[in-house]
């Protein structure tokens, strides 16, 4: 989905200029052209998408997405003199107030479930859900462009639930919906659609020949849509809802001439995510797969030295807690880093070491940019030391000859004392 861009002509504008213009009906062909700013129509049916922009800040192959459900509703919106519709040659025709009950959604509800992994290119990944708008031509009396109000309603508990990052400086929730009815051979039929949006002061006109309100024109609820600021070719308008990612790992170092470098020392690591209990996320092991995760359920692995855990495509609110157990019978000196834990001997009833939950992000429900990753906990390893030693029995081996010589000693002292007191006590 794109949002369109620039206009040369506006062939909707075309079907204004013939309602005025009966020398103009050539131009109707392009009606399907959602480039000229027209929504496909059939009939009397539109589909029109909902999309969302799922990331994640590595390029990795595939993740789970969001769960949330947008609710959408529809109703005429009252015109007034100053809403006009000009094309790009300067024909003009006044927008109508829709009929009530001449255009409905028939299918009103975009719904996004995380129970599919999505594929990712680059990092990212635009995921939509389809909108249906029907038009009762029996409600309508006369040939004319009809203005409607579409507005969105995130479910309860919405975004924050799911989270989504959303612009709110510059989203918009309504899009307005003309749809043009024209005189055919067998009476009146639908000729075109026009979805668009406009900024809380702006007004109502659509002016193919202002660059501003043409590219106000749109397919729907569009994730390259700019508000006011041009058209995106990156899927990634300042009106998309967004979807960030982000994934964790863990590392294990074994240090020591006497250590087991082979031996797997378990380690839970536990996520947790406000409202989403449940949520997959992948896991490798080394950069192979293992089974997939499962936010509110503990990741058990074995690690031996070298080894990495990584958890992939954890949402932006999640938390992570990490703890380490020496099931051996040695006792080695336990340290991390990111966060720092001071070293510290894990032996006895002392055998594990670890941290509590911590942020993967700043995520807050408020934020309307991209969350920063918490750096405290990016890069976390796990060290187990367990230096050499002197071998079994060799200082008690050496004792006794540093006793016998003490004692050595001891008695050439106390006989040359002796001696230089017998000589002093000679002399007279």
């Amino acid at each position: 989905m794109k949002k369109t861009r620039l206009f040369s002509m506006l062939s909707v504008l075309a079907v204004s200029a013939t309602m005025l213009t009966a020398n103009l009906t050539a131009n109707a062909a392009n009606m399907s052209s959602a480039e000229n700013g027209v929504l496909v129509t059939s009939d009397t049916s539109l589909t029109f998408t909902k999309d969302i922009v799922v990331h994640n800040e590595e390029n990795v192959a595939s993740i789970y997405g969001p769960t949330i459900t947008y609710n959408y509703s529809i109703a005429p919106y009252e015109v007034t003199n100053a809403d006009t519709i000009t094309d790009s040659e300067g024909k003009t025709v006044k927008a109508k107030t829709g009929i009530t009950g001449g255009v409905s959604l028939t299918d009103s509800t975009a719904v996004f479930t995380s129970t599919e992994p999505i594929n990712l290119e680059n990092g990212k990944k635009v995921i939509s859900d389809n909108l249906v708008v029907a038009v009762d031509l029996t409600k309508f009396e006369a040939a004319g462009v009809y203005r409607y109000k579409i507005t969105e309603t995130p479910e309860a508990g919405g975004l924050a639930a799911a989270d989504i990052i959303r612009d709110t400086d510059n989203y918009s929730a309504d899009r307005y919906l003309d749809v043009y009815i024209k005189n055919g051979d067998s009476g009146l039929e639908v000729s075109a659609f026009v979805m668009f949006h406009k900024g809380e002061s702006e007004t109502m006109t659509i002016d193919g020949q202002d660059n501003n309100t043409t590219l106000k024109k749109t397919t729907g609820y569009d994730s390259g849509d700019n508000n006011g600021s041009g058209s995106s070719d990156s899927d990634d308008g300042n009106m998309a809802d967004k979807y960030y990612t982000y994934n964790y790992t863990v590392k294990k170092n074994i240090t020591g001439t006497l250590a087991d470098k082979k031996h797997e020392f378990p380690f839970t690591v536990k996520t947790t995510a406000s409202g989403k209990a449940g949520q997959k996320f992948f896991v490798k092991k080394n950069d192979a797969d293992v089974p997939l995760g499962t936010i509110g359920i503990d990741v058990k692995p074995g690690l031996a030295d070298g080894d990495t855990l990584k958890l992939i495509g954890l949402p932006a609110s999640a938390t992570v807690a990490v703890s380490e157990t020496n099931d051996t019978i040695d006792s080695y000196k336990g340290s991390a880093v990111k966060p720092a834990i001071t070293a510290t001997l894990l032996d006895g009833d002392n055998k594990t070491i670890g941290f509590d939950a911590t942020a993967l992000t700043n995520y807050t429900s408020s934020l309307k940019t991209e969350p920063t990753k918490n750096a405290d906990i990016t890069g976390t390893e796990f060290t187990n030391a367990l230096e050499e030693m002197s071998p079994t029995g060799v200082i008690l081996t050496y004792i006794p000859y540093a006793i016998m010589l003490g004692a050595a000693l001891l008695f050439i002292a106390m006989f040359i004392r002796n001696k230089k007191k017998d000589e002093y006590e000679n002399t007279i």
